[in-house]
């Protein structure tokens, strides 16, 4: 306008320069500040709607107070009240965080119960855990795991120190169901009596029993249980009173063939053992193998 004006009157032509030079200059002066606050009241709007969408998926998470982005509002009943946008995607993020709670392990049906399982029954299991190179943990359908001992994992003494992995499948059969529904399993083929196992409290491992018997005299024992390392076994003394005495029967201990006889290595198999000295614990050792005179010699 300054320009035309300057055109038609050229008389006016300082006056108009003068004034386009202070309007630029006030342009350049003043043009940040206005940007500075435009974007600082963008932000504000910003932060306004995160504010009222946050608060909006707070109530519609509670339940309890409808609202938009806006700010909150009044109660409203539940039908006439609106989800919008925020608030709806709230509420479909609370939808899933319930269903995935509705869904741990313990939660879901089992497969089988453990009453309906019976000695012999032939089912599939997964090994969820190993413990300390003596059993394995698996999950076989009843929301429990069952237990399968390191001596229940192959006929015979197991030629690895374990012969099962973590996540493998197994063919199984059921051994023994407790009176606390705990389940053990086995591989083994053939026959699936077992004497009792032996608690702890029961354990003798007092040798006084044996001190009338030779380094040379073959005594029964009984196969207690397996462990990676060897097999411990009850020694009965051949004179006095039957009294058991908790020994262990090292793997190098073995006689040739033991380990694949699954008659014999089994818990409940019987064997014969002579006394070899006692370990660092006090507790006997024994072996299956002939009496050479090098235990006096080394003594």
């Amino acid at each position: 306008a300054l320009c035309t004006a300057a055109h038609k009157s050229p008389r006016t032509m300082p006056r108009c320069a003068a004034r386009v030079l202070v309007l630029s200059l006030a342009s350049w002066v003043l043009a940040p500040s206005f940007l500075s606050l435009r974007q600082d009241r963008c932000r504000i709007l910003e932060l306004h709607d995160v504010s009222g969408a946050a608060l909006a998926a707070r109530h519609a998470i509670a339940g309890g107070v409808g609202v938009d982005a806006s700010g909150p509002s009044w109660p409203q009943p539940a039908a006439s009240r609106e989800q919008k946008g925020p608030a709806k995607r709230s509420q479909g993020i609370k939808d899933e965080r319930i269903s995935a709670a509705d869904r741990p392990r313990e939660r879901q049906q089992p497969a089988r119960l453990t009453s309906d399982l019976k000695i012999g029954d032939k089912i599939t299991g997964k090994v969820t855990g190993i413990f300390a190179l003596s059993h394995a943990f698996v999950d076989i359908g009843t929301g429990k795991d069952a237990t399968l001992e390191y001596g229940e994992m192959v006929n015979g003494f197991p030629s690895k120190a374990m012969p099962v992995k973590r996540g493998e499948r197994l063919p199984l059969r059921v051994l023994e169901v407790d009176e606390d529904d705990n389940v053990f399993v086995t591989r083994r083929t053939g026959d699936l009596k077992r004497p009792p196992r032996l608690a702890r409290k029961d354990e003798n491992y007092d040798a006084s029993p044996l001190r009338i018997c030779s380094d040379e005299e073959w005594l029964d024992a009984e196969v207690v249980s397996m462990k990676s390392f060897g097999v411990f076994v009850n020694v009965y003394p051949s004179l006095g009173k039957r009294i058991a005495v908790m020994a262990m029967l090292h793997k190098t201990e073995f006689e040739p063939g033991f380990a694949k006889d699954p008659s014999r290595a089994v818990r409940g198999g019987q064997v014969k053992v002579r006394q070899l000295g006692f370990d660092e614990k006090g507790h006997l050792r024994v072996t299956m193998k002939e009496f050479s005179g090098r235990e006096w010699a080394e003594e």
